[in-house]
């Protein structure tokens, strides 16, 4: 069952396969300009909202069916690709991110030299079209 998506990776917790993420964390700021004053201290102008970023963890384990090598390299293809993906909790629609950046924690290689599990740690950046 799907609880989630970001672009082409498919959050997913079922009999076979379980993708999920965890340790999710959202912040975001306001952008201000600083316009100095002979004398005094400087000035803030309201410019808009920043961007959201969001942090989170997925934890791709073999023995929940999943392709842990496999699965990583499609996370950097997504980083180095630039592409715009739009993350999905649920049936809620978030918005459009890209994938900022990428750390992993591996565990153990098995005989055969495959991952048995990596920790992928995501920076998501909100992507906003033309300035909407």
């Amino acid at each position: 069952m799907s609880i989630g998506s970001f672009g082409k990776v498919i959050f997913v917790a079922s009999a076979n396969e379980i993708r999920t993420f965890d340790d999710l964390q959202q912040s975001g700021s306001a952008r201000y300009a600083e316009h100095a004053v002979m004398g005094s201290k400087p000035l803030l102008e309201f410019i808009g909202p920043g961007l959201e970023e969001i942090t989170f963890k997925v934890k791709l384990d073999a023995s929940c069916g999943v392709d842990p090598d496999s699965e990583f390299k499609t996370l950097q293809e997504i980083r180095d690709s630039g592409e715009v993906c739009v993350l999905v909790f649920g049936d809620t629609k978030i918005g459009k991110f890209i994938l900022e950046g990428i750390s992993a924690t591996e565990g153990p290689r098995g005989k055969d030299g495959r991952a048995t599990w990596i920790e992928a740690g995501l920076t998501i950046k909100e992507y906003v079209d033309n300035g909407s």
